[in-house]
């Protein structure tokens, strides 16, 4: 026989509250958890494309560089031709 400081919980009232939980976590908890990983990987994806972007203009300045030395080359051949 129970005595009065051992109460119990009714079942349903133990599953109603499981489910409570579960309906909870879906509603709150994953959703920011979810978001929380979007934005880690949107941060992560636009770290890509800056880095993308600052090796485009390294590129772009080696590339005039190259240029400016083909080109100084190509004169010193002309001048070399012409004596």
């Amino acid at each position: 026989m129970r005595g009065k400081s051992q109460r119990f919980l009714p079942r349903n009232l133990v599953l109603d509250l499981v489910i409570l939980k579960q309906s909870l976590y879906l509603r709150f908890l994953y959703p920011r958890i979810i978001a929380g990983n979007v934005n880690a990987l949107l941060a992560y994806i636009r770290d890509i494309m800056l880095n993308i972007s600052s090796n485009s203009l390294n590129l772009e300045k080696s590339s005039f560089s190259i240029a400016d030395s083909l080109s100084d080359a190509s004169k010193g051949i002309s001048e070399v031709s012409a004596l």
